[in-house]
């Protein structure tokens, strides 16, 4: 369970990025997007369908209140439409089926979570999960984050945690904490690297995902290598667009890397990604 949690306190974090970046209100960012004409299908691969489905289904295990109820709802459900493709519609109609005190309490049109918003209002979930069972994993990385917050850094107090018996999920999550945190004070960042060589110098894609954008985040121009590098390595768009917005968003240097990476690579990626990323570095209205 606290291992579960951490991963999904990494995807809200994840959700809340990829919000801000396109704007909470954005048609996109609804479960049930309506690919109309002049709306690229591959937009619409993002965030949202996860982890804002994700925590449409924890509310849905909520509103049973048993999750080995939950569960055998989830084989039954699987086991009436294997080998079909389904509407959200048909998913929903079987859960209230399957629960009909549930149905019978109308738990479908509960004010302000009703399923229609869930599924046709874009916007932050309107119910979280409870991701308490993950604090002893993300108490350590939340308390290590924050020393790295001050001036004069505690360096008896930040070797004094062990992270060498960390999973990856939680020096991810410790990653992004420090990225809630950036910028740092200078030379924060540069002694991070140096005192965590397995997480700078990482072959783990969300680990140097997340160096790079904390990287960009603190200009520190000495590790800029390190994010051209990546994306020269890889063309994931999960990795590649996040980076590119973060180098717009920074210094002239960190613009600049931006271009001339995206000249170095474009021949590489897929289309989809080149218009993407074309898009980020030479806005039309610029």
């Amino acid at each position: 369970a606290a291992y579960t949690c951490l991963e999904a306190a990494t995807g809200r974090a994840l959700l809340r990025q990829h919000m801000d970046i396109t704007g909470e209100e954005n048609p996109l960012n609804k479960l049930r997007v309506k690919i109309e004409p002049g709306v690229d299908p591959d937009d619409t691969y993002n965030e949202t369908p996860y982890e804002k489905g994700f925590c449409f289904v924890s509310y849905l295990a909520h509103l049973v209140g048993d999750q080995d109820q939950f569960d055998n709802f989830l084989k039954a459900y699987v086991d009436e439409f294997k080998f079909q493709s389904i509407l959200a519609d048909d998913f929903l109609e079987f859960y209230l089926e399957y629960f009909p005190e549930l149905k019978k309490r109308k738990v479908d049109s509960i004010p302000g979570f009703e399923f229609d918003r869930w599924l046709n209002t874009p916007g932050w979930p309107p119910y979280l999960p409870d991701l308490s069972p993950g604090d002893s994993l993300m108490k350590p990385a939340e308390e290590l984050a924050q020393l790295w917050v001050n001036e004069e850094l505690d360096m008896k107090a930040i070797e004094a945690v062990a992270i060498s018996t960390w999973k990856t999920y939680q020096l991810v999550y410790f990653l992004d904490k420090i990225l809630q945190k950036s910028p740092l004070p200078p030379g924060n960042v540069k002694k991070l690297g140096e005192t965590y060589p397995n997480i700078s110098n990482a072959r783990n894609a969300e680990l140097r995902l997340r160096w790079g954008q904390v990287v960009l985040k603190n200009d520190h121009q000495g590790d800029f290598w390190k994010v051209k590098e990546f994306l020269q390595s890889q063309g994931k768009q999960k990795y590649t667009l996040p980076l590119y917005h973060a180098m717009m968003r920074g210094s002239e240097a960190a613009q600049t890397l931006a271009k001339e990476t995206f000249a170095s690579t474009a021949s590489q990626l897929h289309s989809n990604v080149v218009n993407h990323v074309q898009q980020i570095v030479e806005p039309k209205d610029s």
